[in-house]
């Protein structure tokens, strides 16, 4: 695959949009996650669910959620939005009660909308990060939705279409915002039986690094957040 296809992209922020844990723990492993993102660890489907969350301020995020199944040797709960089959197996504790668990999250997710928020209000040139099964009308559509919320000099998004047929990065561009549709069999290299490889959900990592590589932060813009939250965190 030629990877060169992808040019340098210089991000004030990177977001992962899903639809579950892959994009963020890629962008953790190659050192250009720096916040959590409300959508990091939770299972979202339709790219719908994230611009309405996102509209709305993250009000009502996830908040009809019922659990799915038991099992207490787990850690934790399976949790699954009943409107949007949204879903998390990384927030509600097992060793506390659902609704202690709900009071944890909102309290969490409250501050990772606003986070995000003020970031994307500030910043200039973003990333988005996805490995979604979708075309690029529909990812146009959506990226022309989410620009009714924030405005940007440059936006960039990076989607992985796993797929066993032809190897290719294919760039599409409107406006100031740029399209990298990266295809390729995004399996793990031990297999993708959660049984047999425990690490099967991180996907093709070796192709995910070599994406992900051409994706760098802005590191003023990442000191000045961090100093800021420092602040905040003090008071």
């Amino acid at each position: 695959m030629d990877f060169d296809k992808i040019k340098n992209i210089n991000a004030d922020v990177t977001i992962s949009f899903g639809p579950d844990c892959r994009a963020a723990e890629s962008m953790r492993r190659n050192n250009i996650r720096y916040f959590s993102g409300p959508f990091d660890w939770i299972g979202i489907n339709k790219l719908d669910y994230i611009y309405d969350a996102l509209k709305n301020k993250g009000n009502g995020f996830f908040l009809d959620a019922k659990q799915e199944g038991e099992d207490r040797k787990k850690k934790f709960r399976h949790m699954v939005s009943e409107s949007t089959g949204m879903y998390s197996i990384h927030h509600f504790r097992n060793n506390v009660s659902i609704e202690e668990g709900f009071f944890v999250f909102k309290y969490t997710m409250d501050k990772r909308f606003k986070e995000l928020d003020e970031l994307l209000v500030n910043a200039k040139n973003i990333c988005i990060i996805s490995s979604r099964k979708i075309n690029t009308e529909e990812l146009a559509s959506f990226i022309k939705k989410f620009l009714t919320l924030y405005e940007f000099e440059e936006l960039y998004y990076i989607n992985i279409y796993s797929t066993e047929k032809e190897e290719k990065i294919v760039e599409t561009k409107f406006d100031n915002v740029t399209i990298y549709e990266c295809f390729f069999n995004d399996v793990h290299p031990d297999g993708n039986d959660p049984e047999v490889n425990k690490k099967f959900w991180k996907g093709n990592m070796e192709y995910w690094d070599k994406i992900l590589s051409k994706v760098h932060l802005n590191q003023d813009f990442v000191r000045k957040y961090r100093r800021k939250k420092k602040l905040n965190d003090l008071f």
